[in-house]
């Protein structure tokens, strides 16, 4: 009972970190001409995946960056156009707009923020903590190409559940958390 009550609590408090990550500051701001920063105050973490794609969806850019502090990105080199910049870490992904023009970049104030379900192996039961945010949501848990659980929730805000995994036999298994957001997946063995 103890052990579920402290679950209960940490999802609680993944939950609200998250909602208030939602007001944050914008992701990425613009410093100078045509260059952007990424604050390490706005992430508190040491390393994040940045994606830059142009307009036609193709990959110019996709590194893990260390953050040990801001750090400062030059597009000076790109041509004029649209593009997606996309930083994630193991949390969320926060997707910006840019465009460059001859004089500057131009930043989409409007950040699209997925973030990304937390799961717990412990003994005989998985727990996935995840801020849908009124997005429905399918958890599943499956072997191979055999779906074993299935749930669908709908309208929620949080989901934190936790799937009973002592009757399964030995094996690998996945647990699939996926919604018009993206598919996210963890791997387990028992």
């Amino acid at each position: 009972m103890r052990n579920l009550l402290f679950s209960t609590f940490i999802a609680v408090i993944f939950s609200a970190v998250q909602a208030f990550a939602i007001t944050t500051n914008p992701t990425i701001t613009s410093n100078g001409t045509k260059s952007f920063i990424i604050d390490k105050t706005i992430w508190k973490t040491n390393s994040v995946l940045v994606v830059i794609d142009d307009e036609e969806g193709n990959r110019i850019y996709n590194k893990l960056e260390s953050l040990q502090k801001s750090k400062t990105f030059n597009l000076k080199k790109l041509e004029t156009g649209n593009y997606t910049i996309t930083v994630s870490n193991n949390l969320k992904s926060i997707k910006n707009n840019i465009t460059i023009t001859n004089e500057g970049l131009i930043i989409d104030i409007n950040a699209n923020t997925t973030f990304k379900p937390t799961f717990k192996i412990v003994d005989n039961s998985v727990d996935v903590n995840y801020l849908a945010a009124g997005v429905d949501t399918e958890i599943s848990i499956v072997k191979g190409e055999e779906t074993i659980h299935q749930s669908i929730i709908k309208d929620s805000l949080s989901i934190n559940k936790r799937f009973d995994t002592s009757q399964l036999p030995a094996g690998t298994y996945s647990v699939v958390v996926s919604n018009k957001e993206g598919t996210f997946l963890h791997r387990f063995s028992k």
